[in-house]
């Protein structure tokens, strides 16, 4: 059955003053890096800070692996995507980007706790390159130890194909992985069990995590003109009465036809500008998932899918954006320009547009929103992630060097935690591009409560399943329900093929 999950509140949004404070105090103007831009890092982990509790200096919490560990200088083979839109991987060497800072000392760190030597080989993996990815990797593993990945991360559905041709390992048979800790989020855990098992893993082990969290963004200047003060915005969302009703509203009649060209088209100003493809966002917002569980724990297509209430998400965001003014939605990823342009008061995008694009736009002083709740009835938001973030599984032939992976694996995303989240959310996302600090708070609240639906994981092993409801919203055909129930049998039987495939 379909359970809600409270999400963890890290230590990273509790006790982290002083460190920003400090990042702030000694960061120089930034040239063009996506990440905040400081004096290079000093390399100190050669000491292990002293520490009174199970926290560090910080007060970040530690993990449990146990001091003695020492795997003799073993090399830790990773196969990664080269096309990552955000550096998470392979740092060679210190500069002045805090992130990438934050990245290599995250990596020696590991190498120097568990005694190994990392070996990255980076190749395509995103959308378009998924079945060579696998290729790849089923032909490294399937050569022999020397040359078999120890490790992979992959563009999210690439990961998940990897997951389906049988080339990974339980993860939770690892002995040193812990997902009680916070740095593995609750949700992931409990949305991407498969027949009691977990294969695919990702949280402050991965900046692309972080950076692939879809929100709205706002233009401050546009919301208050139409009567909407920043302030009332941000207190409207904390106290967690933010809803799709609210945001239609608010944006349903902001239009000025900027081309007198007489119809709605690119030169126009929206209320809301999207990108068609993040229509299956308002989905999971509204707490609707695809793949549920029945009482034995076997997944299946959920009640949710052709629920009254998928129906009615479906007609009201379709009729929204094919009959009111305000709305509009593109079929590429320009929104942020659009934005930036002045010629969108709200976009839903990825987090790291604000990174990417905004925080070089002069005239735009922009705030962030988690996408909406259905209703003030639902309990939590829910944030969906975009395919371009990284998961992470262990390879299938990783035999005696079990035990190694899974303390590389736990160490890499205790270490993320302190040394990456800290720099990448707290100082660059949340603080020193943000102008305001109730941003924090809503950061805070987008990043808590990411989804892993199994039918976004393995969108491509499930016959693309999001986009029934995407041309439902786009077309406005009402025909979301006739469409979601021919396909239900089909998508039972292809969950049923992935499940087997995958095994026990």
């Amino acid at each position: 059955m379909k359970k809600i999950f409270l999400s963890r509140i890290t230590a990273v949004s509790l006790c982290f003053f002083m460190l920003v404070t400090s990042l702030i105090a000694c960061a120089k103007p930034d040239s063009g890096n996506t990440g905040d831009s400081t004096p290079a890092a000093t390399d100190s982990t050669a000491q292990t800070p002293e520490t009174s509790s199970n926290t560090d200096e910080n007060g970040f919490l530690l993990d449990d692996l146990s001091p003695d560990l020492n795997f003799g200088n073993s090399t830790v083979r990773f196969l990664v995507w080269s096309d990552v839109e955000n550096n998470e991987f392979e740092i060679a060497e210190q500069s002045d980007n805090a992130v990438d800072n934050a990245i290599y000392l995250r990596n020696k760190t590991v190498e120097r706790r568990l005694g190994v030597t990392f070996e990255f080989e980076a190749i395509p993996g995103n959308y378009g390159n998924q079945r060579n990815f696998i290729s790849t990797a089923q032909t490294r593993i399937s050569a022999g130890s020397s040359s078999a990945p120890h490790i992979m991360a992959a563009y999210s559905l690439t990961s998940a194909g990897l997951v389906a041709n049988g080339l990974t390992y339980k993860l939770n048979e690892l002995e040193n992985l812990d997902f009680s800790k916070p740095w593995w989020p609750d949700r992931l855990l409990t949305e991407s069990m498969i027949n009691g098992n977990y294969y695919l893993c990702s949280g402050d082990i991965s900046t692309n995590m972080l950076h692939k969290m879809h929100a709205i963004f706002f233009n401050k200047d546009m919301t208050a003109n139409n009567g909407h003060t920043t302030d009332s915005l941000y207190d409207k969302a904390l106290a967690g009465e933010w809803t799709l009703d609210d945001l239609f509203s608010m944006t349903a009649d902001v239009y000025e036809d900027r081309n007198n060209s007489g119809t709605k088209d690119r030169g126009d100003l929206f209320g809301l500008y999207i990108c068609d493809n993040y229509f299956d966002v308002f989905y999971y917002a509204s707490d609707l998932i695809i793949v549920d569980r029945d009482a034995d724990g076997k997944p299946k297509i959920s009640d949710d899918f052709t629920s009254e209430k998928a129906v009615n998400l479906a007609d009201k965001v379709g009729s929204f954006f094919a009959n009111r003014n305000g709305a509009f939605f593109i079929t590429d990823f320009t929104e942020s320009a659009y934005m930036s342009d002045g010629n969108a008061m709200m976009i839903i995008s990825r987090c790291d547009v604000a990174l990417k694009k905004l925080r070089f736009s002069d005239n735009l002083d922009y705030g962030v929103l988690p996408v909406p709740k259905y209703d003030k009835d639902q309990k939590d938001y829910v944030s969906c992630l975009a395919f371009p973030c990284s998961l992470y599984v262990a390879s299938k032939s990783i035999g005696d060097d079990a035990s190694m992976v899974g303390a590389v694996l736990e160490a890499m995303g205790s270490e993320g935690y302190r040394k990456i989240t800290p720099v990448l959310f707290e100082a660059t996302m949340k603080t020193r591009y943000a102008s305001d600090g109730k941003i924090a708070n809503v950061y805070d609240i987008i990043r808590s409560s990411v989804t892993f639906d199994l039918g976004r994981i393995f969108y491509s092993s499930l016959g693309e399943v999001n986009n029934i409801f995407r041309k439902a919203c786009s077309g406005n055909t009402g025909s979301y329900m006739a469409n979601a129930s021919a396909n239900r049998k089909s998508l039972q039987t292809m969950l049923n093929k992935l499940i087997a495939d995958i095994g026990n």
